[in-house]
């Protein structure tokens, strides 16, 4: 256990880590924290707000949209771009081939994370010119090579730009943040949580 620090600091930064990374608590900790709790020994974390919730969505959109980016970018390269023989000289882009289908269905599944990235909270209806809108800024398989390339640059920046507006803020001290996308990880610290007969935590 590293010093300065009591079981009960070390079980409160777990459970922060575990939050910010979107994973369980190990159950031993868990346990011990809610008997700590029960007792008064510590207060509850507070509810997420509305702003959390905003953030942890948004970058969990922008991560689903940026994996999706790669596939289909990776689809683009390895059948359409510069390949003027195989297809046609661009008139088979315009076919319904398996190629074409499979790239544009890779493609449609960019629409619903981009939605979640371009509307902001508390936005109204989205509707279907807004649709059609978000659907003319998606890769395709019957248009131009420089069109898909300019594409895929704008969804890569609108990831980005969303990854550094609602990334969690490095905390005092120069710290950052854990969880946040691109920020290094704390190392997990594996702690013992030790109870005595009557089912109590025992502080050490």
């Amino acid at each position: 256990m590293p010093r300065g620090k009591s079981k009960i600091d070390i079980a409160l930064e777990l459970e922060r880590m575990a939050a910010a990374e979107g994973r369980p608590l190990p159950p031993d900790v868990a346990a011990y924290l809610g008997a700590a709790r029960k007792q008064g020994v510590v207060k509850s974390p507070p509810a997420p707000t509305k702003t959390d919730a905003t953030m942890a969505g948004k970058l969990s959109a922008a991560n689903l949209l940026s994996e999706q980016l790669d596939e289909v970018e990776t689809m683009y390269n390895a059948d359409f771009k510069g390949q003027p023989l195989e297809r046609g000289f661009g008139l088979g882009e315009y076919l319904p081939t398996q190629t074409n289908k499979r790239f544009d269905a890779a493609a449609q599944g960019l629409f619903a994370p981009a939605k979640q990235l371009v509307r902001s909270p508390g936005e109204g209806t989205f509707t279907d010119p807004d649709a059609a809108q978000l659907q003319t800024q998606l890769p395709e398989s019957g248009v131009m090579d420089g069109v898909n390339e300019q594409r895929i640059k704008n969804l890569r920046r609108l990831i980005r730009q969303t990854q550094e507006q609602y990334a969690p803020k490095p905390a005092l001290g120069g710290k950052p943040a854990t969880g946040a996308l691109g920020a290094k990880k704390a190392t997990p610290v594996d702690v013992v949580i030790e109870f005595d007969a009557n089912g109590k935590p025992v502080r050490r």
